[in-house]
């Protein structure tokens, strides 16, 4: 399958992408009414931010199915890649803050 959706660097766009689009609709959704540093803000006090991150990177694992699917092979090991990037920054998140 030679396909321009078929590359590690479209695979870990889509799976950076993806979760932020979650997480931003999240925001928009529940507290709209919050300017963007107010609710980041919001969420550091309550350090939300480690279990909306991993909660978000868990939809990577649709995305990684659909591309297998597909046989979208090197796109899914771009998704695969940036769940990896995902958990290494919720770890460095945990043990540091």
């Amino acid at each position: 399958m030679n396909s321009n959706w078929n590359s590690i660097w479209t695979g870990l766009a889509i799976g950076i992408i993806v979760p932020t689009l979650f997480m931003y609709t999240y925001w928009k959704l529940n507290y709209g009414y919050m300017d963007l540093d107010k609710f980041i803000q919001f969420i550091s006090m309550g350090k939300l931010y480690i279990k909306l991150i991993s909660l978000f990177t868990v939809i990577n694992l649709a995305t990684f199915f659909l591309f297998i699917w597909r046989y979208y092979n090197y796109s899914a090991r771009g998704i695969l890649l940036a769940t990896f990037i995902y958990t290494i920054l919720v770890a460095i998140l945990k043990f540091v803050l």
